[in-house]
């Protein structure tokens, strides 16, 4: 699944997600986020890291991880409400 159900489940719902597998999800995030926020991404939602194991990682702070977090998330959700075309 792309969503940790504590991240994305306010973000979009839940039948857009079903409707991609894994690979999908990871081109789309490369393709569509900078390098900074695909990383984030990849890290916390699909390899289950934590915000300060990514913060240290990338040599940034939980918090600057966490915003990013935030930012590349809704931006995939508009980009696969687009793809996909179910409304939220």
């Amino acid at each position: 699944r792309l969503y940790n159900d504590t991240i994305l489940p306010e973000l979009i719902d839940n039948s857009i997600v079903e409707e991609i597998s894994g690979q999908e999800a990871v081109q789309i995030i490369k393709d569509y986020l900078n390098h900074d926020q695909s990383e984030i991404i990849i890290l916390r939602v699909l390899g289950d890291f934590t915000a300060d194991q990514v913060a240290d990682l990338m040599g940034r702070t939980p918090e600057w991880v966490r915003i990013n977090q935030y930012r590349g998330l809704q931006k995939l959700a508009e980009i696969m409400k687009q793809k996909i075309g179910v409304t939220l």
